[in-house]
């Protein structure tokens, strides 16, 4: 069973698409640990918060510049949580360039609150 406040939990994972150290598409990692493909840890929250199976490519004001953001979301929650996940070019520890990381970081967290539903759109 599902504890209620996984349910009141937004996602919104960041990764760059050179990471070793904890790699989007999973496996062994440069350090010797292995992890899920992101994929599937975002399959798991959709499921948690009944969104569509298939995450869809979204566009946000930081979409594509010199780090190439690129983003997805599980819709139609039924929670009004969000559920996404953003690749950019780089390493781990790297942000998207110009603060991008950071800025994304604040709007998602500034569009829920705890016991409400989401809010607003890409």
């Amino acid at each position: 069973q599902t504890p209620a406040t996984a349910r009141q939990t937004a996602m919104l994972q960041l990764g760059g698409r050179g990471d070793v150290v904890i790699p989007i598409s999973g496996g062994l990692s440069s350090q010797g640990f292995y992890y899920e493909p992101r994929v599937g840890i975002q399959r798991l929250w959709a499921s948690i918060h009944e969104c569509r199976a298939a995450s869809a490519p979204v566009e946000v004001r930081w979409q594509g510049g010199a780090t190439n953001v690129t983003c997805e979301e599980h819709l139609g929650c039924e929670t009004g949580r969000r559920i996404m996940a953003c690749s950019y070019d780089g390493p781990h520890g790297t942000w998207p360039a110009m603060h991008a990381g950071e800025e994304m970081a604040v709007w998602f967290m500034l569009q829920h609150r705890r016991g409400g539903g989401g809010g607003g759109g890409p």
